[in-house]
């Protein structure tokens, strides 16, 4: 159809406290994801999950394959920086 007047690219900045995070996404129908940012815990979320739980807590490498498989079945291009951080453990990835 008709694409005149679609917006192809987009970004968005998100701030917690001393940490800062911008997001830049481009429709571009090139999969790609380029990302500086640190997840320095083994689990993103609650903590370890315990025995018989599922879905509780999110690996790190889970994390990072989750926002490359997004990049690839939306056929865009992501770009994650971290412009700010305070160097404590987790905060950029609660962002």
């Amino acid at each position: 159809g008709d694409k005149a007047g679609l917006r192809r690219m987009a970004f968005a900045t998100r701030r917690v406290g001393a940490c800062e995070v911008r997001a830049v996404l481009d429709l571009s129908n090139r999969p790609h994801v380029t990302s500086d940012l640190r997840f320095d815990e083994e689990f993103l979320g609650d903590a370890a999950p315990g025995p018989g739980e599922v879905g509780r807590a999110l690996t790190s490498e889970m994390a990072a394959h989750a926002l490359e498989s997004l990049a690839l079945e939306a056929r865009c291009t992501l770009h994650l920086a971290c412009v700010a951080d305070d160097g404590l453990p987790g905060h950029t990835a609660n962002l």
